[in-house]
């Protein structure tokens, strides 16, 4: 199985595109939940998709996403997202 997402050596912030992407976690479907640091903010790429949605950044929640750097999911699907610059810990809730 071969997973991939994003445009080879472009970075930038369009949906197809990451910029400094850190961490990375697969839910039971294979979709991938990406950090991407330089963006501030956690895209989702769908299996088999090149083009990512954005779930959590600045403006989600009340949050401030600050250089995300890693992404976990839970049992329920939430979603928890470290922060480097931030210092936090912040829980999304299920899409």
């Amino acid at each position: 199985m071969s997973l991939r997402t994003g445009i080879a050596n472009s970075s930038g912030s369009t949906s197809n595109q990451l910029n400094n992407p850190f961490g990375i976690t697969l839910d039971q479907w294979y979709n991938i939940y990406v950090a991407d640091r330089l963006n501030n903010r956690v895209q989702h790429f769908c299996n088999g998709n090149m083009t990512g949605i954005t779930i959590a950044e600045s403006s989600t929640g009340g949050s401030s996403l600050s250089a995300p750097y890693g992404v976990k999911l839970d049992f329920q699907l939430n979603l928890y997202v470290t922060e480097n610059s931030g210092h936090r810990v912040s829980k999304f809730a299920k899409l």
